[in-house]
């Protein structure tokens, strides 16, 4: 997962978009206007905000401060298919805010692990004791 990290201002990363490692055309945003007389004026750049522009499917991504707030993304894995229902709805859920609070999503995906560990039949309400039981159990 490391290597579609998007790191601000890199030539080349995942589009979050497209999904495809390209490079990328970096495009600060003008402060401006139009004068009284109708005419255009310049007055600098928006400091801070910067719009990575992706050479593949020419979607932008928007970044503040550094990070990339549009679009929201996730670098965690899609749930497997065969996830039964209320574990994949925890987990999506883990994975929809993993971003933005970690701690947050490591909570919710040992939820979800407590319910897959309830599912597959497992007693033990300690999550370890749980785990061991299931590896022994096979």
């Amino acid at each position: 997962m490391l290597e579609k990290m998007l790191d601000f201002k890199t030539k080349t990363f995942n589009c979050p978009h497209c999904e495809t490692h390209t490079k990328h055309k970096w495009c600060y945003l003008a402060k401006g206007g139009i004068s009284e007389n109708g005419f255009n004026y310049y007055v600098g750049f928006v400091p801070d905000l910067i719009f990575g522009l992706c050479s593949h499917c020419n979607n932008f991504t928007l970044w503040l401060n550094e990070k990339i707030v549009y679009p929201h993304f996730s670098l965690a894995p899609q749930p497997t298919e065969d996830m039964p229902l209320g574990v994949k709805e925890t987990f999506l859920e883990a994975r929809e805010i993993v971003m933005k609070s970690p701690r947050a999503a490591s909570a919710l995906l040992r939820l979800s692990l407590q319910k897959l560990i309830k599912h597959l039949g497992e007693k033990s309400r300690n999550l370890e004791t749980a785990v061991s039981n299931l590896v022994d159990n096979g």
